[in-house]
């Protein structure tokens, strides 16, 4: 059988075109422009982030300060969850973190600023050690914020006096007195009027106020107080002679209501 013998420039030109077509495969790859398919790999989901700026304990309860965001999220607030132990009157307590917090929004500017959390939560005197989570929105682990032993101190009942209760004509009263919570000064508080009975069962009327208005002489005797924890009104009542009775309420939900006094009037 004759054989061609081979051209000597054959080998070496498809020698270079192999070598010039490894090349080309390996640029690119590098180039990320390969046509071979890939396997798809979604997108890492994040742990929610965060911080606890604060958890300290107040009269009649404990306040929380923080914020926690989850960058898959960023539109939406989290649920965080606090666990007390021993168990107040719950073991644990959910809230959203949806305040307002402008310096984490600078930080952070994907998420926007309300992913903040200023919270009090009422709870019994006693020691606790409470625990702080923010839940991934996703279902995936959560953010551990910390834990803290504190000790919720006994709170103060409000304190207050009903001053005056006199007839102005026309079927009208004016009633004047002041009302504070000595566990937040800074606060007002309401003030509940009853005419016509000490107790209200029998009352023609009841009205709520805030008690807001400059007592000086009040800050004079409890300077602790601050000077703006007066009221003082004008309301329609009907002839007659009877009591009426004014009642403070606690800022707290388990300060219960002190009774200021009742005065007789007769209209």
């Amino acid at each position: 059988m004759y054989h061609r013998s081979a051209d000597p420039l054959v080998q070496p030109i498809r020698s270079l075109r192999r070598r010039v077509l490894a090349v080309a495969v390996a640029a690119l790859t590098v180039l990320g422009l390969s046509t071979l398919p890939a396997a798809a790999v979604g997108p890492a989901s994040h742990v929610p982030i965060g911080h606890l700026d604060a958890l300290r304990a107040e009269p009649g309860g404990v306040r929380l300060i923080g914020w926690a965001g989850d960058l898959d999220t960023p539109h939406s607030s989290l649920d965080m969850q606090l666990s007390f132990q021993p168990g107040a009157d719950f073991t644990s307590f959910s809230w959203i973190s949806h305040d307002p917090r402008p310096d984490v929004a600078r930080a952070y500017p994907s998420l926007g600023q309300y992913h903040g959390i200023n919270l009090f939560i009422p709870t019994k005197p006693r020691a606790y050690l409470i625990c702080v989570q923010a839940l991934d929105s996703a279902g995936g682990p959560s953010l551990q914020l910390g834990c803290v032993r504190l000790t919720v101190p006994a709170e103060r009942s409000a304190i207050g006096h009903l001053d005056s209760v006199r007839s102005v004509g026309n079927n009208h009263l004016t009633i004047t007195g002041w009302g504070a919570d000595p566990d937040t000064p800074s606060q007002p508080i309401t003030i509940n009027v009853v005419l016509g009975s000490r107790y209200g069962n029998g009352a023609f009327n009841d009205v709520r106020l805030t008690a807001a208005q400059p007592r000086p002489d009040v800050a004079q005797v409890f300077p602790a107080l601050g000077p703006n924890h007066g009221f003082a009104l004008t309301v329609a009542a009907k002839p007659g002679s009877y009591p009426v009775c004014a009642y403070a309420f606690d800022t707290y939900v388990f300060g219960g209501v002190t009774f200021l006094g009742c005065l007789t009037v007769s209209v």
